[in-house]
C-alpha cells in the first residue's frame, strides 16, 4: 500500500517538475523573441543569427520535454543555446564591463528550473565557460566595440538592469 502512494506520489511530484520546466521554457522562448526583434530592428544580424539559434533550441527542448524526454535533456538544450547567445550578445556589447553579463548569473537558475539539480550544475558549467572564455578574449585583444547604436544604448542598459 505504502509503495503504490508513493509511485503515485512520485508521478505527480515529476509532472509538477515537467510542467514548471515546460513554463520556464515558454518563458525564456518569449524574452529570446523580445532580443530578437530588437537585434533586427538595430540591424546587429550576428545577433538575430545568436539568438535564433537560442530561440530554435528552446523549442526543440520544449518538443523534448513534450514527447517524453528527460528534463535534462532540454535543460542542456535551451542552455547551449544561451549560452551562444549570451557570449555573442556580450562580445557584440562592449563584453563583460557590460550589464548584459548579468544574464550569465541567471543560467544556474533557469538550468535548475528546467533540469533539477544536474541542469543547475549545466547551468553552472556553461556560465563558467562562458564567462571565462569572454574573460580570456577580452584580457587578450581588449573589450570589443559595443554594436548597439548609440540612440538604443542607454535603453539597453536600462533594459538589463
Amino acid at each position: 500500500m505504502n509503495s503504490k502512494i508513493s509511485e503515485q506520489f512520485e508521478a505527480v511530484r515529476e509532472e509538477r517538475l515537467r510542467a514548471t520546466a515546460l513554463v520556464t521554457l515558454y518563458a525564456i522562448a518569449c524574452f529570446c523573441l523580445v532580443f530578437l526583434v530588437r537585434a533586427y530592428q538595430w540591424e546587429i544580424y550576428s545577433r538575430v543569427y545568436s539568438l535564433s539559434t537560442f530561440l530554435v533550441l528552446t523549442l526543440i527542448a520544449i518538443a523534448c520535454l513534450k514527447a517524453g524526454y528527460s528534463r535534462l535533456t532540454a535543460a542542456i538544450l535551451s542552455l547551449t543555446g544561451c549560452s551562444i547567445a549570451v557570449g555573442w550578445s556580450l562580445l557584440s556589447s562592449g563584453g563583460l564591463d557590460n550589464t548584459a553579463s548579468s544574464w550569465l548569473l541567471t543560467m544556474p537558475l533557469v538550468g535548475g528550473l528546467i533540469g533539477g539539480i544536474w541542469g543547475a550544475g549545466f547551468g553552472i558549467a556553461y556560465s563558467l565557460a562562458s564567462g571565462g572564455a569572454l574573460y580570456y578574449f577580452q584580457q587578450r585583444y581588449g573589450a570589443p566595440p559595443d554594436l548597439t547604436p548609440l540612440a538604443f544604448q542607454e535603453a539597453q542598459k536600462r533594459m538589463h538592469q
